[in-house]
């Protein structure tokens, strides 16, 4: 959760650094979009096979080092193709990771705990009181 929590954090500060760093169009912000989105299209094709491969545990290990790895390279980027590069790494990390996350929890929870858990935290979240409304200050 916290990988996948940090990408988005990432991806949202992406914009500043693509518009004021890697280039000044917009447009080349939604085409770095896409090598990311490319990224996570090989990552869910590659999951199975590096699953059976190295196993649960060190592919999730594998696909953090990776995220780890891409996010300094974005973070070192100052032209657009080593962004993109970098951009195609995060994406496969992240599928990666989600998809065996996902997959373990499914393999991990007992079949007659089957969408329980789900339920009962939307639940738990919508029995929380609402917040008092802020005012404009």
């Amino acid at each position: 959760m916290l990988l996948s929590a940090s990408t988005g954090v990432l991806l949202g500060v992406l914009v500043v650094h693509a518009l004021q760093t890697l280039m000044r169009r917009p447009s080349g912000y939604g085409l770095l979009l896409a090598f990311f989105e490319a990224g996570s299209v090989i990552g869910a094709l590659l999951m199975p096979r590096l699953r059976e491969r190295l196993g649960t545990r060190r592919s999730l290990q594998t696909s953090a080092a990776l995220g780890a790895l891409a996010t300094l390279g974005l973070a070192a980027a100052r032209a657009p193709v080593p962004a993109a590069a970098a951009l195609v790494l995060l994406g496969v990390a992240t599928m990666t990771w989600n998809t065996l996350a996902v997959t373990l929890r499914q393999e991990l929870t007992p079949a007659t705990s089957w969408g329980v858990s789900p339920v009962r935290s939307r639940c738990s979240a919508s029995a929380l009181p609402p917040s008092p409304p802020r005012s404009a200050a």
